[in-house]
């Protein structure tokens, strides 16, 4: 008819309907467990791009890996969930550290201060060459891991799935460990002075080629460790790669570099962003207004919201 807004329309995008207040609640909790599994994702990225000035586009892979490994090892190794995902991290970590020595290391040797370049095109052939291995042995279809736990709380009318809840606050746990590790310990003071300047930490004794194989299969470890948390939550296949080397990737753009609180916080906000937007329109949409948000966060504050 004449005179109407189709639905679909921009227009209609506009049209936010009402909500209830335990509706909002309810969406609050989820973005925030969402954001939780978010900011795991991004410290593992944060960590090698700050520690190491390299972009991991490898990330997403590491994910798949920790998700493969946790379902074979809980199939196959053992039923108890913590070990599985303690044993996905440890595989993941040395699998890292053996990458940077075979394929990163040579290229800084050979290119010194230009081995960046070479080292994006490296971890981009090598989630290729993952994911596309990842079919041949494994296939392409999705294989699912047993909850947990199972079943869920009520806290007054908010519904709560423990097994989401259980994955967020291991994701927080892991995030906290790693932050003692990076202000506390002796590699970790040392990594960070790494990080922030290069040829004074040298002049003090750091000796970066003992530490970039830490870094790499620290960032690889905590990525897998996303995917072994978030097995039951989500489907674990080849096609996965892509999503959480991207949602890493924004999370650390939003937060920027420097802090692993900002790193929590950018998660968290990138959650709720896409809880609401997501139950307001589609999933689509929420992965359109994230990216959105990186854009504008990148072009007038590029160093991100907390870094």
């Amino acid at each position: 008819m004449l005179g109407t807004t189709p639905p679909h329309t921009s227009l209609y995008f506009l049209q936010i309907p009402s909500l209830s207040l335990t509706t909002v609640i309810q969406l609050l909790v989820g973005g925030i467990i969402e954001g939780l599994f978010y900011a795991l994702m991004g410290l593992g990225f944060g960590v090698i791009l700050e520690g190491m000035d390299l972009y991991d586009f490898a990330h997403g892979a590491f994910y798949m890996i920790g998700g493969y490994i946790t379902y074979y090892s809980i199939n196959a190794v053992t039923a108890n969930p913590i070990i599985a995902v303690i044993l996905s991290m440890a595989i993941t970590f040395l699998f890292g550290c053996v990458v940077d020595f075979l394929t990163l290391r040579p290229v800084r040797k050979r290119g010194r201060e230009d081995w960046v370049l070479a080292g994006l095109i490296i971890l981009m052939s090598l989630s290729v060459l993952l994911e596309n291995l990842a079919i041949i042995v494994f296939g392409t279809e999705y294989k699912g891991v047993p909850p947990y736990v199972q079943g869920h709380v009520t806290v007054g009318d908010i519904i709560i799935d423990l097994q989401r809840a259980l994955s967020a606050s291991l994701s927080a746990i892991l995030i906290l460990i790693t932050y003692i590790f990076l202000k506390k310990t002796k590699y970790g003071r040392a990594i960070r002075a790494l990080a922030q300047n290069k040829e004074l930490a040298e002049i003090s004794g750091v000796n970066p080629e003992i530490l970039y194989p830490i870094i790499f299969g620290l960032g690889a470890c905590l990525a897998a460790a996303a995917g072994s948390l978030l097995a039951p939550v989500y489907f674990i296949s080849p096609t996965i790669v892509a999503f959480p080397g991207l949602m890493a990737f924004i999370v650390v753009i939003i937060s920027g570099l420097g802090s692993t609180g900002g790193l929590i916080l950018g998660g968290i906000l990138l959650g709720i962003t896409s809880s609401f937007v997501g139950f307001l329109y589609s999933n689509e949409w929420a992965y359109l207004v994230a990216f959105a948000i990186a854009i504008v966060v990148i072009t007038f504050r590029p160093r991100g919201l907390f870094g």
